[in-house]
């Protein structure tokens, strides 16, 4: 009887360590309360999401991400929320009822702090809790920007961050290239262009090292541009971010507007172009091998990386995305795939109407 009261006295403390949470900590997101046990955790949000907004909520989290901190939580909780799973708030993080620009002149502290070495290190998550860790020249960069950037209180927006970065001076930075600032605690800075080009060129090359860049199908750093559509109306270049519904209207410029592609855009258009193999076409080329319609549909796909600098140029062409053969047929899809990408932006379908339909 001694034997067995002993056994279950351990099983009830062991039931207790695995399945009893204890209070674990309280972010200074707000109030985010946090109740651990060895098997799974609860997290009682209280996260300031910016001036006029509070998230609020629990979750229950099992093996593994009981074992993940708070702010890799939240940064996962972002993510759903950036790609429209159902999270309930207050009111949509995701909407946006303004624009960024590019700061003119860099928001730094009055006092920015220097003096760290070169084994300073950072880390950058990516998307499927991936990340990678560096130090040197370029922990450096990223630790500088960041550390030093006058985050304001005021300037908190809706528009959700893309990356996490965390360095040895601050946990939890926010990054949005895409909308050009950088997040941290409670507060937000715009990004210079010169720091948002920087971030972005190192954040690529981490992606490469960290095995999510050029060799796993996800994009290098490359621009590209397209024309199409009938007698090639239609045009978007990602250098310049120019979009340009049709050049055949009285006022050309009531069809032209300014397009920043999102990391998962340009992602989705390079997968699309790895996949031509762009160099295997002559410069001058007709998918359709023979044959004209009128009108006629003109294609002309330009692409520029490290390691390509071609443009296919098909004039002329039978106004069709159905070709007599493989190559031709892998071309028009692509073009095509590059365009529907393009045609399905909110900035293309606020422009107007086509002034002239062809017959």
């Amino acid at each position: 009887m001694k034997k067995t009261r002993i056994a279950i006295i351990i099983v009830a403390i062991l039931l207790l360590i695995l399945l009893i949470p204890i209070p674990s900590g309280t972010a200074d997101d707000g109030g985010s309360r946090e109740f651990t046990a060895l098997t799974y955790k609860i997290i009682k949000w209280n996260h300031i999401v910016d001036a006029d907004e509070t998230y609020t909520d629990t979750d229950f989290y099992l093996l593994p991400d009981n074992f993940k901190s708070m702010s890799e939580l939240w940064y996962d909780k972002t993510l759903d929320l950036g790609t429209g799973q159902s999270t309930d708030t207050n009111s949509s993080t995701a909407e946006t009822d303004h624009t960024h620009q590019p700061a003119k002149e860099e928001q730094t502290v009055s006092d920015p702090f220097v003096g760290y070495c070169g084994n300073t290190q950072t880390t950058i998550y990516f998307e499927d809790n991936k990340s990678y860790t560096f130090m040197s020249g370029n922990s450096v960069t990223v630790t500088d920007i960041l550390l030093n950037l006058d985050y304001d209180t005021k300037k908190l927006c809706k528009c959700l961050p893309e990356y996490k970065v965390d360095t040895e001076f601050g946990l939890g930075y926010g990054i949005n290239l895409t909308e050009g600032y950088a997040r941290y605690d409670k507060g937000q800075a715009e990004l210079t262009q010169e720091q948002i080009d920087k971030l972005k060129e190192i954040i690529l090359w981490a992606k490469n090292e960290a095995g999510l860049g050029f060799a796993s199908g996800k994009y290098p750093n490359y621009s590209f541009s397209l024309t199409w559509g009938t007698y090639g109306i239609s045009s978007y270049d990602s250098k310049t971010g120019t979009l340009i519904k049709t050049k055949d209207a009285t006022n050309p410029k009531d069809y032209t507007t300014n397009l920043k592609l999102t990391e998962q855009q340009y992602s989705a258009i390079w997968k699309l172009i790895k996949s031509l193999d762009i160099d295997s076409y002559p410069d001058k080329y007709n998918p359709h091998k023979n044959g004209v319609s009128i009108p006629y549909m003109t294609l002309i796909l330009s692409v520029k990386s490290d390691d390509i600098d071609k443009t296919v140029t098909v004039e002329e062409t039978i106004l069709s995305y159905d070709a007599n053969n493989k190559k031709g047929q892998k071309f028009l899809d692509v073009c095509k795939g590059i365009e529907e990408i393009l045609t399905e932006t909110s900035e293309w379908k606020s422009l107007p109407e086509y002034e002239f339909l062809y017959d």
